[in-house]
């Protein structure tokens, strides 16, 4: 086991290359519509080693991302620089960005509507410290503020819920949309666009196991309920709308910024170091050579071990 790719295999995180060099004409500022439980915190989340190294290393650039869920915590936005190396983020219906000066890309992902149901319903329950039950499920997804809500936070027409009416506006206003299955080519994009370390991080904002539920029973009526988010995320993945990479694919940062988890019930907070590419090769290099075949890692046992 010699590549860089076959001793990543040993540690229980993905690796998110950020590749240098990546050209792009008409920069703008990004606005990403986060629909809840559609993979937006692993997004903001790969952003974090901005706090550490912005302003530090060629070629010097300033990164920020803002998240953001009310009318107040916008207004404080307002008053904030947003540059080509800016990222907003919002719960809010689409509209939101139009509070702000900038031109923004607009970016979005969607999830398969059964499955960003329950996860939303789960997740609720962890951060209330309730446990999920089927009945509490069958409240939750019955409730009309929690249907087609993909469809009601990206719709120019709030009034209507089409889908064929929300595909037609993605394609016209937003720059890049797709579906959870392409959340590794989305963080790897910002991460080179914004010319970050790579990032080696597990599964993110996650709702623990202990609150996890079978609801298999529900996923008809659940699917039929919310028919528009259905149909919407059936176009979306046939025909998504996803950023490109330019860059020479063997040139990635030198630099990597390993994160974990240290809560993740009642709220989610990471911890982040950045370290040289080289180095962590190195380490787990030896770390493989002293261990046992089959044993793994995490990144938070990979920091403590080095």
């Amino acid at each position: 086991m010699n590549s860089f790719e076959e001793l990543l295999t040993k540690i229980d995180a993905q690796f998110y290359k950020s590749y240098m060099g990546h050209r792009q004409a008409n920069i703008k500022p990004v606005f990403f519509y986060h629909v809840k439980k559609t993979g937006g915190m692993s997004i903001n989340y790969s952003l974090l080693s901005a706090q550490l190294i912005n302003g530090k290393l060629p070629p010097l650039r300033q990164v920020y991302s803002y998240k953001y869920d009310n009318v107040a915590e916008q207004q404080r936005l307002l008053q904030e620089p947003l540059t080509s190396t800016s990222m907003v983020m919002s719960h809010l219906n689409f509209g939101a960005h139009a509070a702000f000066k900038e031109t923004f890309d607009l970016v979005t992902l969607l999830r398969d509507p059964f499955k960003r149901v329950l996860s939303n319903y789960t997740y609720s329950c962890m951060r209330k410290q309730q446990k999920p039950s089927l009945g509490g499920f069958e409240t939750y997804f019955n409730a009309p503020e929690h249907i087609n809500v993909m469809n009601r936070q990206l719709s120019p027409v709030m009034a209507e819920i089409d889908a064929e009416t929300t595909f037609a506006h993605l394609q016209s206003e937003f720059t890049y949309f797709g579906t959870t299955l392409d959340i590794n080519l989305f963080i790897e994009y910002f991460i080179s666009r914004f010319q970050l370390p790579n990032v080696l991080m597990p599964r993110m904002n996650e709702t623990i196991p202990k609150y996890r539920l079978n609801a298999a029973a529900f996923q008809e009526q659940v699917l039929e309920l919310n028919k528009e988010d259905v149909r919407l995320y059936q176009y979306v993945r046939a025909r998504p709308r996803l950023p490109k990479i330019h860059a020479d694919p063997d040139n990635v940062s030198a630099l990597t910024s390993l994160q974990y988890e240290v809560e993740n019930e009642v709220k989610s907070r990471c911890r982040t170091h950045v370290v040289p590419t080289q180095a962590l090769f190195n380490h787990l290099i030896h770390w493989v050579r002293d261990s046992q075949e089959d044993a793994r890692l995490t990144v938070r046992e990979l920091l403590s071990s080095s």
